[in-house]
């Protein structure tokens, strides 16, 4: 087993990490928006409410990955492949956000399924851009058009 590392572990915490942050990052941009009371919500009571879980969820989870006796013994090509993997399915979610305000909420979300859907091995092009348009323009319909929540417009209006 000489050359071989701890992929399981590393990777979980890699993740789970990952989102712990985003968690984070979720519920302090959410006080910007105001949480309000429990009798009175404001516009970032479900962010914050939504990151606190994601950050809760996510440390437990890092916990239980460090706390974790099971490994999998992995080579270290396995390990850096693996953690291509990880950096190449969280880049385009952390790109999304720097994407809102020169895209639009729409084509920031287009683009982010479409390099998602490619990350995981969607089959052909036509395929990834059925999903990724499906995506963006049934959450268009459901946040902007159902629930009336005004969302980044870009330069396309």
């Amino acid at each position: 087993m000489q050359g071989r590392t701890r992929l399981r572990g590393k990777a979980d915490v890699v993740i789970l990490g990952s989102f712990a942050m985003l968690g984070a990052g979720v519920l302090v941009s959410s006080f910007g928006l105001g949480v309000g009371s429990p009798a009175s919500p404001g516009p970032g009571a479900f962010p914050a409410t939504v990151g606190l879980l994601m950050l809760v969820t996510a440390l437990i989870g890092v916990v239980g990955a460090c706390k974790d006796g099971r490994t999998v013994a992995a080579s270290e090509g396995e390990l850096r492949r693996t953690t291509r993997e990880i950096i190449g399915a969280i880049a385009p979610l952390v790109s999304w956000y720097p994407l809102l305000p020169v895209t639009g909420y729409v084509l920031a979300t287009f683009f982010v399924v479409l390099a998602e859907a490619k990350v995981f091995g969607a089959k052909g092009w036509v395929r990834s851009f059925a999903v990724a348009l499906a995506s963006a323009g049934l959450l268009y319909v459901l946040f902007d058009l159902l629930f009336y929540i005004d969302l980044p417009r870009g330069p396309l209006g």
